[in-house]
């Protein structure tokens, strides 16, 4: 959801990360009320609040857990549960699960997977 990736997915990390349509219709209505709350900012983190709005530092835990408390579920739930979803979907496509959760490198050029 950047000017540099691809429609439908977000650049995350350096990487690339496909997003469903829900996650993208619901992250482009995100991005379009940010702007409107803050549309100067040169914050480039996809999550700014009032105290980062205008530098460039990322909002800090304490904004995420605020954000996710009353929800019942913490972030590391909801990434397993994409993961989960995303193995699902796929019919468990390790080549698609890695490029989801990118928590796997490659192994150098040449050389097998253990």
């Amino acid at each position: 959801m950047t000017s540099t990736s691809p429609p439908g997915t977000l650049l995350a990390g350096g990487r690339v990360r496909p997003l469903d349509r829900l996650t993208a219709g619901q992250l482009r209505t995100w991005l379009q009320a940010r702007h409107a709350r803050w549309p100067a900012t040169a914050n480039p983190h996809l999550l700014i609040n009032l105290s980062t709005a205008g530098g460039l530092e990322p909002v800090g835990r304490g904004f995420i857990h605020a954000a996710v408390y009353g929800l019942g579920i913490t972030a590391q739930d909801l990434r397993a549960d994409r993961l989960h979803d995303e193995a699902q979907a796929s019919g468990g496509d390790p080549l698609r699960l890695r490029t989801c959760s990118g928590s796997v490198t490659a192994p150098p050029s040449g050389t097998a997977p253990s």
